[in-house]
């Protein structure tokens, strides 16, 4: 429709349903079908189109279009399940569109349960990790709930993000503990592994073999599940590369490979963040007084700013700073990343941010008013399969197809890029790094991954703030000794994979994951359209626990 149409909008079928078990419009040779209540035909829409309202005052109709931009499969999302839910007949038998499907709730995390056992492993000299164990143990029993071929309790192991985040009680909720033995565990220098905040002997390298060692102080044969979330995502597929006999299967949420091109789309004056929100680009950046021009001459000055005052080299800053400054900056270094993970619910349709989070100084303030924006749905569910030559669009509450495969719903799943690539930014080709032997870091930052209360001394910084600025400025140091993970998919390609993107996802854009899923065909990628980075998205908790439920077979 053209630029002056005043009242263009989403097509509600039921407007111009003649029939209501079918719509077609014919426009230009373009065809877009409704559900049938009869039959066994799952099919919504069997083309992708934005149908739109037209009156220009002097004619009335109805115009398709390919999805051309970033927002359209979220708008295709929006007009299938209008045409899906009102061209149903109320007497139809739970089919895609129907009440009672839409009444299906989406899954949501297990019960909490305490840990069976937790207990430490010491690894090398230095580091000594934490682990727990929740759900089911050798001792319990209890065979009710396992699939009747399977004696051997499956095993998942879950593996945080940050890198530093540590691990959470939270975490094990994600498996039926009445199946799964669930194992968690702080990785080097986090949560309740010590020392806390440590980054000698601390490389991707180091984590990997850890993973193995604690398979043995466990006595595995194997782990069934390993279950990585965004950093998790590049010790999980790392892991799996060096020890393909130790994993049954993975599980991926919001896939990083930790490359350069991915830091610099979070963290570099000119990557994708920057963009999007340059005002909390410019708190970010001020908080530690570097101007534009500096930015501008090398982008990623302020990221290694961050990274000499975690590690006590404040060179930029002075070195006068004091405690609260210092907690000042790591409060303003960890809403920065909140305000990335949320900010897929403050653009608006034009990819705006509202004013009043621009203008915010305050990151609570940011957090009430996202909210406003927030939504459960996570839209429609884009798959892509071994089985598929091109993506299809699923109701992630019955599974039932939306869109069937083609090449129109692929265009526009590959319309979600962000533009991440692999030379993006101008400066030198990789950070300079900062730090090997770790003997300029100080003292111990705490016992917690979070941010301190402001009760606690104000000394502590928080370990994922130290240890993501150290992998993040160090990264041929922290990289080496595992090869490229992209380049070397075929060792691990014989292994079951679902990985789960969320197409809004603007701290581990869908653009790695498209590229896991080039390297690796029959890894299964979902992307539920309008659901960020969050393990606790609505949308991204039901693609993981249905994930987790179907490895086992239920």
């Amino acid at each position: 429709s053209s630029k002056k149409d005043r009242s263009s909008m989403l097509v509600k079928i039921s407007v111009v349903v003649l029939h209501p078990l079918l719509l077609v419009a014919n426009c230009n040779g373009w065809v877009l079908h409704a559900s049938s209540s009869s039959g066994n035909s799952r099919t919504a829409i069997a083309a992708p189109f934005i149908v739109s309202i037209r009156d220009d005052g002097r004619k009335r109709g109805f115009v398709a279009q390919r999805p051309s931009s970033r927002s359209a499969l979220m708008r295709l999302s929006a007009a299938a399940a209008a045409a899906a839910a009102e061209s149903t007949a109320p007497d139809s038998s739970n089919k895609i569109g129907d009440p009672s499907a839409e009444d299906v709730p989406l899954r949501t995390l297990y019960n909490a349960s305490k840990p069976y056992r937790n207990g430490t492993v010491q690894v090398d000299s230095i580091h000594t990790l934490y682990y727990e164990l929740y759900g089911r143990s050798d001792e319990d029993g209890n065979e009710t709930r396992m699939p009747a071929a399977t004696s051997r309790i499956p095993t998942a192991l879950f593996l945080h993000g940050g890198p530093g985040a540590g691990c959470f009680p939270n975490h094990a909720r994600f498996f039926d503990p009445e199946v799964y033995r669930i194992v968690l565990v702080d990785q080097r220098g986090c949560g309740r592994s010590t020392p806390n905040g440590e980054i000698r002997n601390n490389t991707l390298h180091h984590l990997v073999d850890d993973l193995e060692i604690l398979k043995d102080e466990l006595r595995l044969s194997a782990y069934d599940i390993v279950f990585g979330g965004s950093w998790g995502t590049t010790l999980a597929l790392a892991y799996a590369q060096r020890y393909p006999s130790s994993v049954g299967s993975l599980l991926l949420r919001g896939v990083c490979t930790f490359r350069q091109c991915e830091i610099d789309w979070l963290f570099a004056a000119n990557g994708g963040i920057a963009q999007r929100n340059p005002a909390a680009w410019r708190r970010f950046q001020n908080a530690v007084n570097v101007t534009d021009a500096e930015s501008s001459q090398n982008p990623r000055l302020v990221l290694e700013t961050y990274a000499d005052i975690f590690t006590g080299n404040n060179h930029k800053v002075g070195d006068g700073i004091d405690a609260n400054e210092t907690m000042m900056i790591a409060r303003n270094w960890s809403g920065y990343e909140m305000l990335a993970s949320m900010s897929h619910t403050l653009e608006k349709e034009d990819g705006r941010i509202p004013t009043a989070i621009k203008e915010s100084t305050n990151f609570s303030e940011i957090m009430n008013i996202s909210r406003r924006y927030d939504s459960t749905d996570g839209g429609f569910v884009a798959v892509h399969d071994a089985s598929s030559t091109e993506w299809r669009l699923e109701n992630p509450k019955d599974g039932s197809i939306v869109l069937e495969e083609g090449v129109q719903v692929s265009t526009s799943v590959d319309g979600l890029r962000q533009g991440i690539i692999e030379k993006n930014i101008a400066a030198a080709e990789e950070t300079t790094s900062h730090v090997i032997d770790g003997r300029r870091f100080g003292a111990d930052c705490g016992n917690d991954a979070d941010l301190p209360s402001a009760q606690e001394s104000q000394t502590k910084i928080p370990a994922q703030n130290k240890l993501t600025c150290h992998y993040s400025t160090n990264i041929s140091h922290v990289m080496s000794g595992v090869p490229n993970i992209l380049d070397h998919v075929d060792r691990i390609r014989h292994i079951p994979c679902v990985a789960i993107q969320g197409g809004s996802d603007r701290i581990t854009p869908i653009d790695t994951a498209l590229a896991l899923k080039a390297a690796w065909p029959e890894m299964e990628l979902r992307v539920p359209t309008k659901a960020g980075h969050s393990m606790y998205d609505a949308a991204i908790t039901h693609e993981i626990i249905t994930a987790t439920d179907r490895f086992i077979g239920q």
